[in-house]
């Protein structure tokens, strides 16, 4: 099943059946046992089972999608997808695979968010259609599977002896990651970060750099600047609350590496985007 709606305000807290969340304009602030995550340009998967609380207060309205996924569909497509199609003409019924958890976290820029974006871009046109959202939830549910392997691999080229150790540093680097973007209006420090990923600051620091390829500094601008770019887009606000809105410390700052980074002024974008 599909959920889409308009709103500039929604509280809710419960446990969820096995959902991806993502949104066609706006965010909204979601947290679970894995942390805090900031939903706007990218999906979150809660897994069946999973407590978590949303939070949703905006000036313009936002608008989220929820695509719940009846319970053992995703088992389903993932038998279907192993199977070879000698195996899948004699069988076209195969056994679900047992019950995967999905990692809880703010994903983007791969395959399963390409297909979620082009399902939103679609969903006007066709979702009266029940044709057209069955084979989306089939292809959606397929990419995540395989974007589940994705994932695995990533754990597993953590150096560490033992898989457990592994899978621990991945969830806590990811944590403290996505607590870095819920954060983003806020003064973000090393120690905040390798705190919420209950690591030594140099510890933490080196093991992100290697699995991200990026500083959490680095990190933390690029998400800054990328919201920086929506507010200029998408809202009024005036240059000064958009630096206050993305936690820079200094107007002047955030103009210069906003000019840096995009090679035109703040005001200037905004004008030319509008033009």
């Amino acid at each position: 099943m599909a959920v889409f709606g308009a709103t500039t305000g929604h509280r809710w807290e419960g446990l969820s059946p096995l959902t991806i969340k993502f949104y066609g304009k706006g965010e909204g602030l979601y947290e679970t046992h894995d942390g805090l995550h900031r939903l706007n340009s990218g999906y979150l998967i809660l897994n069946e089972g999973c407590q978590y609380r949303v939070v949703l207060d905006s000036e313009v309205p936002v608008h989220p999608y929820a695509l719940f996924l009846a319970p053992q569909f995703a088992e389903r497509v993932a038998a279907a997808m192993a199977e070879t199609a000698d195996r899948n003409l004699d069988n076209p019924f195969p056994e679900p695979v047992s019950s995967r958890r999905f990692f809880e976290r703010i994903g983007r820029g791969d395959n399963l968010h390409r297909r979620l974006i082009l399902f939103a871009n679609e969903f006007d046109h066709w979702r009266t259609d029940p044709l057209w959202l069955s084979e989306q939830f089939h292809d959606i549910a397929s990419a995540m599977i395989a974007q589940c392997g994705d994932t695995w691999r990533e754990v597993n080229a953590i150096v560490a002896s033992r898989p457990e150790t592994r899978e621990e540093i991945y969830r806590r680097l990811w944590k403290a990651r996505d607590w870095a973007h819920a954060m983003l209006d806020q003064e973000v420090t090393l120690g905040d970060m390798a705190d919420i990923a209950c690591m030594s600051e140099s510890y933490f620091l080196r093991t992100f750099k290697v699995n991200f390829k990026q500083t959490p500094h680095q990190f933390v601008i690029d998400l800054r600047l990328e919201r920086a770019r929506s507010l200029l887009k998408e809202t009024t606000k005036s240059v000064t609350e958009i630096t206050e809105a993305i936690g820079f410390q200094s107007l002047g700052s955030f103009s210069w590496m906003f000019k840096k980074r995009h090679g035109v002024s703040p005001d200037a974008y905004r004008r030319a985007i509008r033009d």
